[in-house]
């Protein structure tokens, strides 16, 4: 008992003490809450102080504010500089009020910038403007670097204001942008609170010793103030402006001086040795600027990110834009020019302690690379999870138990140390401006995609801006970031272009919602409203078909066939499904919409779907006539399979483009499956024939039947075999005897369909086009051939026209047409039949188009008629029944 009492003690001993030790481990990371419980919860959210204005400011300062503006004011004199800086803000300033837009228009998610374009414009743009953005953060984390290293060689190094302790060669200056970026690194993989404190302290700092430098404009008198040693540009002129020489003349406030400074001096950038230009000093003065999405970068990590994105980035801009040209104005007049061409570090040097200036510019250039290197991170992680890239970047999806993503991290690290290798900020500068323009101008076109599309959706809580803005925001930073660098600009292009491509082909589907989806409904409405039926002219006649299935997997060819048949036109598939809402037909319908939609994805037709529900096939045929199509674009033609005594086929999978290896079941098991031979029909002749009827006499609408395209094989046009597309204008009833009637509109519309058929590219390579002009004698079929000729010379049709005489017994007339009654009009139709047989026959006809007669006005006929048809088509390769009620072709302009 004893022992079990001291093992009990000394467990209770063992669990105390590990208790108290994750509690101690735990409070020093998240406030004192149990270390299981944090695992599941983030990081405090930051504010829109820490979170977004802070971040902004340090990052549009960066190694401008106190190591460039006397480059940029001695270049460019006042006037330029003011003008310059007023440009830049005016696009940063245009750029912001679009993200406050879309910021304020829903949940804003990790990523920034990024997150804002994907959501708006779809996985391909945000995709590869996101990679650009994320290149733009990782080009200005280097760039930064190399501030804090030229800070550290300006007054450390040989010759340097404060020291001259530190070697300055090109691998020591590495080595020191190396532990700059791994001090960046370090607080990055700490988080984002840890980055908010950091930011924190350097704003005072920066704040601080900002002031003492103005401070220093008023208090310190004329001086003489030395040149950089690395400086081998200077004149050497002893005695210049009284002072010794390698040395420029500081002269305080002074009017003269200020005058002086008004007008652009460009000359020769001593750290590169080119010569100094405005699309190069406005490349370095706007990356200045760049750091607006530092706050939106840090979305992910924002309590209210649509409050705090719009309000901070603002207050930021104008905080900054004062100061800018607040320190223009007293470089100006304080300055001359030649201390500001020759001396980047000039506001150190005035001041009235320099150890001072020192330490903000090494803070702040600091923190301009952490806010940039942790925004990289940010919108890599953020591309990494929404997977567009597949599996390329899966490995940056990794985070830690308090969602900071130290692989993205480590990463933007690499690539910046990659970056450094170059050694001049104004060498990268150019290219990261060029960078972060082409993100601004598609930050600007998103929120202008989202105003001109009128989505109800659509409705930012900020209200101040509108299409102009936005449009004014992607024409100034797309113009802008030309002037720059038209080379960096390219490049930047290519590869937006290069990953759109990409990501279109690769990046798979998003349920994001599309802004392509909602600009093309607001356009095709408009449009569609503008789309007068009653301007119509044949002039401009294109087929609108209607084509009526009854299950695709019997269709599949002729679903092909009739999307080469339409030219540019309406071409609508149509499905009647049995049956009432009250039924439960609706749910077969919306199951079955689906399916059709795979369907004309996967064969690649420019079709619309339209299932309809109703008692009878007939019934629903009539509401498909007559419903199909919005507007003005309406079918005019409407396309049925023949009614024969053929079994369907199943050939959808076979027909159709080869299946996709991502999908896991035939197509064809997405539709019911075929009706044997046995089994009852859903239609019947009579019922067949009166939708023949319907559509020609009621719905005034041009009848295309289809038979034996079971047999169509489109992939074989392909081939270098010449072959043809027969057209035989000739009713076996009525004008074989008679002179042909060249203005009948179904012969029109024969000659019409084959044009059209002739023009596709697949058809026109090896397909050529025959008519066959038919004569009770070998005399009337060459004078029809003559007409023939001269009316496809009118009507502008490439074809060869061939006169055939079959054998046929006297002339007669269906009795509707005033003629005699025939005894069987088989003897005629008969014949007919053989001698297209005969021509059109052979395998290298590949479709036959013939003339279909009138239905006849009593049902009791229908039967009798549909026998007719089959036996004038029978055993021909692919045919076309054709009766045409509209005039398709003119022969004047």
């Amino acid at each position: 008992t004893t022992a079990a009492s001291r093992d009990d003690k000394s467990r209770a001993f063992c669990c105390d003490v590990i208790w108290k030790t994750l509690t101690v481990m735990e409070s020093s990371m998240s406030e004192k809450e149990p270390l299981l419980q944090n695992r599941t919860r983030r990081a405090p959210k930051l504010t829109t102080f820490f979170g977004v204005f802070i971040p902004c400011v340090l990052s549009i300062f960066s190694v401008i504010l106190f190591f460039r503006m006397g480059y940029i004011v001695g270049q460019s004199g006042l006037l330029l500089t003011i003008t310059m800086f007023s440009l830049a803000y005016i696009i940063i300033c245009l750029t912001v009020l679009s993200i406050s837009a879309i910021s304020t228009n829903g949940a804003i998610k990790g990523g920034g910038a990024y997150f804002m374009i994907s959501r708006a414009l779809g996985p391909e743009v945000g995709g590869s403007i996101g990679v650009i953005f994320y290149l733009a953060n990782v080009l200005g984390a280097s760039l930064y670097a190399l501030g804090v290293v030229e800070a550290i060689v300006a007054n450390f190094g040989h010759g340097g204001a404060l020291a001259n302790k530190l070697p300055v060669e090109s691998g020591y200056q590495y080595l020191y942008g190396t532990m700059v970026l791994v001090i960046c690194l370090v607080v990055c993989l700490i988080g984002a609170n840890m980055f908010a404190k950091t930011a924190f302290l350097i704003f005072i700092v920066v704040t601080a010793v900002t002031g003492v430098v103005v401070l220093s404009f008023f208090l310190e008198e004329a001086k003489c103030i030395p040149l950089p040693v690395s400086n081998k540009y200077v004149h050497h002129n002893p005695g210049v402006n009284n002072c010794s020489n390698h040395t420029g003349r500081y002269t305080g406030l002074n009017l003269t001086t200020f005058k002086d400074n008004l007008l652009p001096h460009f000359g020769v950038d001593y750290t590169t040795g080119s010569v100094a230009d405005f699309a190069l000093v406005f490349g370095v003065l706007f990356n200045g600027c760049t750091g607006v999405m530092a706050g939106a970068n840090l979305s992910g990590d924002l309590a209210k990110p649509s409050r705090a994105i719009p309000l901070g980035t603002i207050l930021a801009c104008l905080y900054t834009f004062i100061l800018y040209i607040g320190l223009s104005l007293l470089l100006a007049a304080s300055s001359p020019g030649y201390l500001l061409q020759n001396q980047y570090n000039v506001l150190q040097l005035i001041d009235i302690w320099p150890p001072v200036v020192a330490v903000g510019i090494l803070t702040v250039t600091l923190s301009a690379s952490l806010s940039t290197l942790i925004g990289a991170s940010r919108i890599l992680h953020a591309i990494a999870l929404d997977d567009i890239f597949g599996p390329l970047l899966r490995l940056f999806k990794i985070e830690n138990r308090w969602k900071n993503p130290y692989a993205a991290v480590i990463f933007s690290w690499l690539l910046a140390q990659i970056v450094i290798a170059s050694g001049e900020i104004n060498i990268l500068a150019p290219v990261s401006t060029v960078f972060f323009l082409m993100s601004y101008a598609t930050v600007n076109l998103a929120a202008l995609a989202l105003e001109l599309a009128s989505a109800p959706n659509f409705r930012p809580t900020f209200k101040y801006y509108s299409w102009i803005t936005s449009l004014s925001g992607v024409i100034g930073s797309f113009g802008m970031m030309f002037f720059v660098n038209q080379i960096y600009a390219a490049i930047a292009v290519v590869l937006v272009l290069f990953l759109f491509v990409f990501l279109y082909f690769y990046g798979g589907e998003r349920s994001w919602g599309y802004i392509s989806q909602a600009l093309i409904f607001h356009q095709v409405r408009k449009y569609l409203l503008l789309l007068d039926p009653r301007k119509e002219h044949v002039k401009y006649w294109r087929p609108q078909i209607l084509l009526l299935v009854h299950n695709p997997r019997s269709s599949a060819q002729l679903i092909q066939f009739g999307n080469d048949m339409k030219k540019g036109g309406l071409y609508v598939l149509g499905n009647v499904i049995l049956g009432d809402v009250e039924m439960g037909a609706a749910e077969r319908r919306e199951q079955q919409m689906d399916a059709w939609k795979s369907l004309v994805e996967r064969a690649k037709v420019k079709a619309f779907v339209e299932i309809t529900l109703a008692s009878s096939v007939r019934l629903g045929v009539q509401n498909l006539a007559m419903i199909s199509g919005l507007g003005g674009m309406k079918p005019t033609t409407v396309m049925l399979g023949f009614y024969d005594a053929q079994s369907p086929q199943d050939s959808i999978d076979d027909a159709l483009p080869p299946i996709k290896k991502k999908e896991l079941t035939p197509l064809s098991e997405s539709f019911p499956r075929l009706r044997t031979f046995n089994e009852d029909r859903c239609l019947f002749p009579d019922e067949y024939v009166a939708i023949i009827c319907d559509c020609l006499n009621r719905l005034k609408k041009n009848v295309v039947l289809a038979r034996n395209f079971s047999a169509f094989d489109r992939m074989s046009l392909s081939k270098d075999n010449l072959s043809f597309i027969d057209i035989w204008p000739v009713n076996p009833l009525e004008s074989v005897c008679d002179t042909i009637d060249y203005s009948d509109t179904t012969v029109d519309y024969m000659l019409q369909i084959g044009c059209v058929l002739h023009m596709v590219a697949i058809w026109k390579k090896t397909t050529r086009i025959r008519i066959f002009t038919v004569g009770q004698d070998q005399r009337s079929a060459e004078e029809k051939r003559h007409g023939m000729i001269q009316k496809l010379q009118d009507i502008r049709v490439p074809a060869s026209v061939h006169a055939v005489v079959p054998s046929l017994p006297a002339c007669t007339q269906y009795p509707e047409h005033g003629g005699r009654t025939l005894n069987d009009p088989l003897q005629y139709i008969c014949p007919i039949n053989e001698l297209m047989r005969s021509f059109s026959g052979g395998m290298q006809t590949k479709v036959v188009l013939c003339y279909m007669w009138h239905p006849p006005v009593d049902p009791s006929q229908y039967r009798v008629y549909l026998g007719h048809l089959e036996a004038f088509t029978a055993n021909l390769p692919p045919t076309l029944l054709v009766r045409g009620l509209r005039k398709v072709t003119m022969t004047s302009q």
